[in-house]
Order: structure tokens, then C-alpha cells, then sequence
């Protein structure tokens, strides 16, 4: 999904791109920005639109490179750099818009969400203050497209924090090159783009891909490929030109249309993004493709991505909240002009003010009120952290009703001739979880008694939380039948058949992502075999999971 518009536009650069305005404006980036933000966008409201949407961060990324590099190049050259100036432009660009989004979110968080999900807003909140929410999410989240990343609505700033960590270093790296070895600059940056292009790569053959998408080390070869492009002479715009504008256009659109939330990525996958985004940098502002990227409703849309790509992904998150996930084609209509109309006001009254306003040029008072907003949003999320998502300040009635502890339940021992299979690996909710060296959190006994007490099970329910959830309701029919089962809590299904596949990756990937889902499915197989007592057999799982792997 997300995600990485935060550069200005008048950074300066090394040379012209093809007509640059007053010297440091590029139109036809702006245009470029807009293909970016609306693929980011409509793969956002509905992946089948625009599948491989998600690739636009990878061509901001090559922008914010491009723009970062040419400029503090440019400074090198003349004579002019200065860490504060460059911060202070960083600021004024990035931050206003930053915290009021972040701001919002919150305060509406606090009025339509429950104390759980309040309190994993606020570890983000906190996160973002130090500009780690990256790091965040590749612990917490895990990959970029699994359902938890998706029901966060400030997940679109793991790209902010790339940059800003990017931002960090890139400046006092260049300065350092050149003052103690002007020559070395383009190679060491080559180094640096080729070791970076070879972690994600890892890392994804790995099946480590919330790290490879996440982590600023896997992608920071995307915004040195920028970087380097801004270093390099100035492009000629001969014959040739043609056919490497159209190669551009191919490079960014096909991952467009071709990609899928299944197609490993980043890696060798972003390398068509990133050459796409370069081509276009560089040859993209002449012919048929000057007149798109120029024309006034492009430029427009790209004025405004960074306030658009910053304020989508909410509107997104709490409408498809409130609605319960039952979002109709209108509500979909109502997300994307929502989304523009606040990307608008906030380019208008918020980001513009701020990077025009004579008073915000002073350094002091641009770097305190950083601090300070800084500080506020981390002593927010550490409020919500200790008041467990203000359970007892909003919504308390809600947030302290009493649930059926059904995942508490009493733990079936080993009577009416049924003895549950030895050394089964259970999650947390599975009655008493004893601690296994190899195998983990383990019991003897890894059932929950569902329906009346004192008659032998004749039915088994096993699944995920999914079928943690459905347990009350057959505990309660059990119990109006004169029934009795039992209930076992397993990741991943074991009857799911999926050991029999002849996809190799996929199980690998099952294997990583659920370790004793085999050792498991074997015990139920041969417990099941040799308990006859069990009649019936319920699978509820969330299957999703098994048809994307």
C-alpha cells in the first residue's frame, strides 16, 4: 500500500531536467508525482483497480533522491551548504502537515475507536514522534499486506520515516566525501546503492519481507539511485530520447497493471519502478510525454500528493471502520474525493503558510516548534500506552464489557477414555500453557470442554481466533443439544491438506510464518484416527491465508 511524498519541489539541482522553472521547478515532476500518488491511492480504495499501486512510493523515492542529492550537491559546488538550512527547508516542508495530520487522526481515533485499537494507534503516534515508524511496523505489523498493517491508519508513514532517516545521513555523508575526497562521492554512493540492492534482495529470498520493505538499509538504494541520477551530466535529447521516454512510461505503468499484493517485493521487483522514474526524470519533459506530465491538471494533483498521500489512507481506514468493512461503490466515491478535498486544504492552509511565511524562515523557532510537536505526540502515545487506550476516559461502558472467556475455558483432562494428544503446541488462549524448550508453549492437555460437563465429546472445533470467536455460539447449542465437545486453537489449520501442495515456496513460507503447523497436523491426524468417540469435525479458519500462500 503506501506512501512516500514528503520532498519539496524547489529543491535545486545539479542540472536541468528538461526546462526546469526559475531554474529549480520541474513541471513535469509534479506530473510524475501525480501518477505516483494516484496509483498509491485507487490501489488503496480497491486493489483490483490499480494492483501494483503500491509501486508509486518507489518512484517518490527516486524524486526525493533525485531533488535531495542535486541540491546538496549544488550547495557543495557553490560554497553554500549548511546542515541548518537544509533542516530548516526539511522542516518547513514536511512538518506542519506531519503533526495536523497526525493530530486529527488521533483526536478522531479517540472518538470512533475502542481502547485495543486506541492503544496500538498511540504506539504509532509515539513511534512517528521519533520518526520510526518503519522499524515499528516491520516489528509489529509484519508484512506490508497482511490484514494487521492494513487496520492502522497512520501505516502510510513508514515511508516519512525512510526518508527522514535517509535525510539524516545523506547530508553529512556528501560533505564528508567532499571535503576529504571530492572524487569518491559517485563511487562510495554506487557502494553504498549496490550493498543496499543486495539486503532487500536477501531478505526477500529470505522470506524476510517485512524487513526488505520496511527498513531504510533495503531501500535506500532507491533514493541513491535519485541521488546519482542528479550527479550525472546533463541529458542530451536526441533521436533515442523517444524510445527511452516510452521505455519510462512502460517502466512505471506495466508494475501498475502487472503487480499483485502477492508479487515479491521490493528487490529485483522495484528495479522497473525505479529505471521508469529515472528515464522520466530525465527525458520525461519533451514530446507527448511533456504535454502530459506538464498539462495543468497533472501539475495540480502533484502540488498537492504530499497532502494527499499523508490524509488518503485515514479517510480510507476509519470510513471502511465505521461502515464494518461493508463499504458500497458510493462510499468508495466518497473516500477519494474526501481525500482530495483534505490533501487541498491542507496543501492551501497548512503546507503553503508555512514554507512562504517569513516568520517560520527562522531557524530557532522552525527547529523549537519541532521539538515541541515532537514531544507532544510522543507524551500522547505514552498516555495511551499507560492507560491502556484510555479504557476508562472514553467509551467505558464499551471498553470494560464483560466477554465470555470461552478461551479460558476449563481444560479437558484426560477422562471418558479420550487422551488429547501429547505435546501439541497451543497459542495463548488454550487453557494452561506449560513452556517447551523446542516446541514452546506446550500442555498435556490443549483442548477447552465446550457444551455439558460430565458427557463425553462427540464433536471436535478447531481453527484460529476465528473459530475462537464461533466457540461461544457452539458451546451455548452444545449446551442446548445435551452435547459435549471440545475446542483446540491451531494457527493454521491442520486438516487444511496444504502439506500435499506442490508449491515448494509457498511452503516454505508456511513453515516460516507457522513453525509447528506440521508437528501439529500430524498429532490431530493420528489422535483423530484413534479416538472414534469423535464423530464430527468443525474447520474454521481464516482461509484467506491459505489461498494467497
Amino acid at each position: 500500500m503506501s506512501k512516500c511524498f514528503s520532498e519539496t519541489f524547489c529543491s535545486p539541482s545539479l542540472h536541468q531536467a528538461g526546462g526546469a522553472i526559475h531554474g529549480t521547478y520541474f513541471p513535469h515532476m509534479d506530473g510524475l508525482r501525480t501518477f505516483a500518488v494516484l496509483a498509491v491511492v485507487l490501489y488503496h480504495l480497491q486493489e483490483g483497480i490499480c494492483p501494483g499501486g503500491y509501486t508509486g512510493v518507489d518512484i517518490f523515492f527516486v524524486i526525493s533522491g533525485y531533488l535531495i542529492g542535486g541540491g546538496l550537491m549544488r550547495g557543495l559546488k557553490e560554497g553554500t551548504f549548511s546542515l541548518t538550512s537544509f533542516y530548516l527547508r526539511r522542516i518547513r516542508r514536511i512538518m506542519p502537515a506531519y503533526f495536523c495530520l497526525i493530530a486529527v487522526v488521533l483526536a478522531f481515533g479517540c472518538v470512533v475507536l475502542d481502547c485495543d485499537d486506541l492503544r496500538t494507534l498511540g504506539r504509532t503516534v509515539r513511534s512517528s514522534a521519533l520518526f520510526i515508524t518503519n522499524i515499528y511496523f516491520s516489528r509489529t505489523t509484519g508484512d506490508y499486506f497482511s490484514p494487521a498493517a492494513e487496520e492502522n491508519p497512520l501505516l502510510n508513514l513508514w515511508s516519512l520515516s525512510v526518508e527522514e532517516q535517509f535525510y539524516l545521513m545523506i547530508p553529512l555523508t556528501l560533505w564528508l566525501l567532499w571535503k576529504f575526497r571530492e572524487k569518491a562521492v559517485k563511487p562510495v554512493l554506487w557502494g553504498v546503492l549496490g550493498l543496499s540492492f543486495f539486503a532487500a534482495v536477501c531478505h526477500m529470498e529470505h522470506l524476510e519481507h517485512n524487513k526488505a520493505f520496511y527498513l531504510l538499509y533495503c531501500r535506500a538504494w532507491e533514493l541513491l539511485a535519485g541521488c546519482l541520477l542528479a550527479l550525472a551530466p546533463a541529458a542530451e535529447q536526441n533521436r533515442g530520447a523517444g524510445w527511452l521516454r516510452t521505455a519510462g512510461w512502460a517502466g512505471i505503468l506495466l508494475p501498475f497493471v502487472c503487480y499483485t499484493p502477492s508479487t515479491p517485493f521490493p528487490g529485483y521487483t522495484a528495479i522497473p519502478s525505479i529505471a521508469g522514474a529515472a528515464l522520466l526524470i530525465r527525458y520525461g519533459n519533451h514530446g507527448w510525454s511533456g504535454r502530459i506530465l506538464r498539462h495543468p491538471l497533472s501539475t495540480g494533483i502533484g502540488k498537492i500528493s504530499y497532502s494527499l498521500y499523508l490524509w488518503h489512507w485515514p479517510v480510507i481506514v476509519y470510513w471502511t471502520y465505521i461502515c464494518f468493512d461493508e463499504c458500497a461503490p458510493w462510499d468508495y466515491a466518497g473516500m477519494f474525493l474526501l481525500s482530495l478535498l483534505l490533501g487541498f486544504l491542507s496543501w492551501k492552509f497548512v503546507e503553503t503558510p508555512f514554507r512562504t511565511t517569513v516568520s517560520w524562515q527562522n531557524p530557532q523557532k522552525a527547529f523549537l516548534a519541532t521539538a515541541t510537536g515532537c514531544l507532544m505526540l510522543g507524551l500522547a502515545g505514552e498516555w495511551l500506552k499507560w492507560t491502556d487506550g484510555a479504557r476508562d476516559y472514553w467509551h467505558v461502558a464499551a471498553n470494560n464489557m464483560e466477554f465470555p472467556e470461552y478461551w479460558k475455558g476449563p481444560a479437558f483432562p484426560p477422562s471418558f477414555g479420550i487422551t488429547p494428544p501429547d505435546r501439541a503446541v497451543v497459542e495463548k488462549g488454550n487453557a494452561i500453557q506449560p513452556h517447551h524448550p523446542e516446541l514452546g508453549d506446550v500442555t498435556d492437555y490443549p483442548f477447552v470442554l465446550l457444551g455439558k460437563t460430565g458427557q463425553a465429546p462427540s464433536f471436535l472445533l478447531m481453527g484460529d481466533s476465528h473459530a475462537m470467536a464461533s466457540s461461544p455460539g457452539f458451546d451455548e447449542a452444545a449446551r442446548l443439544l445435551q452435547r459435549s465437545g471440545l475446542f483446540y486453537r491451531a494457527r493454521l489449520c491442520p486438516l487444511s491438506g496444504i502439506s500435499g501442495s506442490g508449491d515448494a515456496s509457498s511452503l516454505t513460507l508456511l513453515r516460516l510464518m507457522y513453525p509447528h503447523w506440521e508437528h501439529n497436523m500430524e498429532l490431530i491426524l493420528d489422535w483423530l484416527e484413534n479416538t472414534p468417540q469423535i464423530k464430527t469435525v468443525f474447520i474454521h479458519n481464516r482461509w484467506i491465508e491459505l489461498v494467497n500462500n
